[in-house]
């Protein structure tokens, strides 16, 4: 997908946001994909490839010192299809429950700012 598409779809409000903890975008960033609790499989069900998302992070949930980690829109990106995972992917999972269970696959992300310094 072209940046024009990008534009012309963000101003005409054609996106949808998936928000969560800076921890689980780090997933994200290396696997390119997000995961969505089972209470959401509805609105799972209604992504289609192509689609676009914005990416918003919020504060640290996982770490026992809270940095300051800036929050707000951290990129974008567009879907490839959609999948169910059985096996722990986000740090919040490796406690032994399957809590993001729904995948939504991206064929392309564009993040926002210093991204390839959280990949070191």
């Amino acid at each position: 997908m072209g940046s024009e598409r990008i534009a012309e779809l963000l101003k005409l409000k054609e996106f949808r946001k998936l928000t969560g903890p800076p921890e689980h975008w780090l997933t994200t960033f290396n696997r390119k994909f997000w995961g969505l609790e089972d209470k959401y499989r509805n609105e799972w069900e209604q992504i289609q490839p192509g689609d676009l998302f914005v990416l918003h992070s919020m504060g640290t949930q996982y770490l026992g010192t809270k940095p300051r980690v800036e929050t707000g829109i951290i990129g974008v990106g567009v879907t490839a299809g959609t999948s169910v995972k059985s096996n722990p992917e986000w740090i919040g999972e490796f406690q032994g429950k399957n809590d993001w269970p729904l995948l939504i696959h991206f064929s392309e992300i564009w993040w926002f700012g210093g991204a390839t310094k959280t990949s070191s």
